[in-house]
């Protein structure tokens, strides 16, 4: 569950798969709201207890801003890049197994050593190819 703003709380759902974390607002997973690279995610939050009680956890990131042109920035500008690190807030309850805070936590620790490994193993060849063949 996640706030909402003036109607409170509304259950929201995402899905982890392939590197990136999905967030969608319905059960079917058809009504797509954002999604983020799990690299540039970090969990906050504490470990539930064994018993069966909500905890709550938020899952943060900075999305990318293109600075591809260089201009003087507007006061509008400033305060979109002093907050363009979101939040999203969620809610569970603990079941036993492993908590969503340290199946997170290891997701995205995953994500950031494969990052790491593709940038140390990639070369500048493969900027130049396209489909297996040298321009």
């Amino acid at each position: 569950r996640t706030r909402t703003g003036i109607g409170g709380y509304k259950s929201r759902y995402i899905v982890v798969r392939n590197g990136a974390l999905s967030y969608f607002v319905d059960d079917n997973c058809d009504e797509f709201k954002d999604s983020v690279d799990l690299k540039d995610c970090e969990v906050v939050g504490e470990e539930p207890s064994d018993c069966s009680v909500p905890y709550h956890f938020s899952i943060g990131f900075e999305k990318e801003v293109n600075d591809d042109v260089k201009r003087t920035l507007s006061f509008r500008e400033m305060k979109r890049r002093l907050f363009s690190k979101k939040v999203w807030h969620f809610e569970a309850s603990h079941k036993g197994g492993p908590s969503w805070i340290s199946t997170m936590k290891q997701a995205i620790d995953e994500a950031k050593m494969i990052h790491r490994w593709e940038l140390e193993h990639t070369t500048g060849d493969d900027e130049d190819t396209q489909f297996g063949k040298k321009n």
